[in-house]
């Protein structure tokens, strides 16, 4: 016969184990996203581009792969423009335009609200705005940018759903990947610390 204090070890252990089963089923839960893109009607993730060259990015919102449309018709969504990686990003947005089926105010850096003209909108990736970036200083490395929800979009109904964030790489033609200016081993590691 097991020991009273073997059996509350047992249960505490089965009981941790359901927790973990619980919290690793929620971590794999794929939410839909909201992001910046390449492509006004789909994720793209990479957009190639000269140094010093203005380039246009798009802020979406669609499903949680590439084969899945927005789960949800959208009626209003807060979101934001970021540096998503290293530091401050080389370029500005100069020109924003938003489409015709939507209503925006606020900044995109600080915080952008879009709501539904009229009806909610529907379909497989939302267009939420069209960006236009142009640099600050020209740099040949390449960076990332980055948006994201502040907060749960809401449908018509009224529910709230949480988005992920997308993000595209800038790569600058005839850039690097980092900025090495400097070639040396030490140089480089100094960008990461």
């Amino acid at each position: 016969m097991a020991q009273p204090h073997s059996m509350t070890k047992i249960t505490i252990l089965l009981a941790f184990a359901a927790i973990m089963l619980v919290a690793i089923s929620a971590s794999a839960q794929e939410f839909p996203r909201l992001g910046l893109s390449a492509a006004p009607d789909r994720y793209e993730s990479i957009i190639e581009t000269e140094a010093g060259s203005p380039f246009t990015l798009y802020i979406i919102a669609t499903g949680s792969d590439d084969l899945e449309q927005l789960p949800f018709d959208l009626k209003t969504v807060d979101w934001v423009v970021y540096s998503a990686c290293c530091g401050d990003s080389p370029v500005l947005i100069t020109e924003t335009v938003y489409p015709g089926n939507t209503t925006a105010e606020g900044n995109p850096y600080f915080g952008m609200r879009t709501t539904a003209a009229a009806d909610c909108i529907d379909g497989a990736t939302v267009l939420l705005a069209t960006l236009t970036f142009d640099w600050i200083p020209a740099t040949r490395a390449s960076f990332p940018l980055a948006a994201g929800a502040i907060v749960p979009a809401v449908d018509c109904e009224g529910a709230e759903h949480v988005l992920a964030g997308l993000n595209v790489q800038v790569l600058v033609k005839g850039g690097s990947l980092v900025p090495n200016d400097d070639p040396t081993w030490g140089r480089l590691k100094s960008y990461f610390r």
